[in-house]
């Protein structure tokens, strides 16, 4: 991605999350210190500037390893990647638990009622199991969903074709080697006619990933093996990739 392009792709990332950072913030505040002081009036950030700046912390994480992830050491590039996602993940979720609910709290007020006092802890509770859950299942081998098809207008010399299509594997920080090792293997053991790589098979550039991209080079199949680019190859630098996949045997569909 041009470096203009990347300016305001982080641009507006960055101030979606650092205004949704400071609503969560609030929300956790008012749903939390109830349960946790029995009501009293104690706050954690007591102001509207200090309250901004956590928000602004926690916006940069998630986000930061997309802006010096490329002058990291592949180690702490992985390290960074995996604090941040994980937190993306609870972020997210907290995000939606809380406001969920507000909108509860808005419709019980209309009605002359309130939610008991230890209820804030639920969705806080909730956002925190589903992250574990959520990296738990992230760290597994994709699911193999076998489909048949019975098109009309199908040639009659592609009757019984077998084709498997990989799709957003995301190569990266988090997704290595072994990982798409694995894929591969369980890839051709389908003896399939045909594969397709439907975009997003990466997130860093040529020059962090190339090691841990090699093993799809082994993929083969009678009537070939095409990729074509998702956004994140955009991301990525999506001209290097279709260099590095094109020169190493890989079809691309441009």
């Amino acid at each position: 991605m041009p470096l203009f392009m990347t300016i305001i792709f982080l641009a507006v990332v960055f101030s979606a999350s650092l205004g949704l950072h400071y609503y969560l913030l609030t929300r956790l505040e008012l749903l939390l210190l109830p349960s946790l002081h029995a009501g009293a009036q104690i706050s954690w950030m007591p102001t509207p500037a200090l309250r901004w700046s956590v928000a602004v912390g926690l916006a940069l994480l998630m986000c930061c390893y997309f802006l010096i992830g490329k002058f990291l050491s592949p180690r702490r590039f992985r390290w960074l990647a995996w604090i941040s996602s994980i937190w993306m993940g609870f972020f997210a979720l907290s995000l939606v638990w809380a406001g969920g609910f507000h909108l509860l709290e808005i419709g019980l007020r209309a009605a002359d009622a309130q939610l008991p006092l230890h209820s804030g802890l639920l969705p806080v509770g909730a956002a925190a199991a589903m992250t574990l859950i959520g990296v738990n299942n992230a760290r597994q081998p994709p699911e193999l969903k076998q489909v048949t098809l019975h098109p009309e207008r199908l040639p009659e010399a592609l009757d019984g074709i077998r084709i498997v299509q990989l799709s957003d594997i995301h190569v990266g920080p988090t997704i290595g080697r072994s990982f798409l090792q694995d894929v591969v293997d369980r890839t051709l053991a389908q003896a399939p006619d045909l594969i397709v790589i439907t975009g997003d098979l990466v997130d860093g550039t040529v020059a962090q990933l190339s090691e841990d991209v090699a093993p799809l080079f082994q993929l083969k199949a009678p009537l070939g093996v095409f990729f074509i680019t998702g956004n994140h190859e955009f991301i990525s630098g999506a001209d290097p990739w279709v260099r590095h996949l094109r020169a190493n045997g890989i079809t691309i569909l441009d």
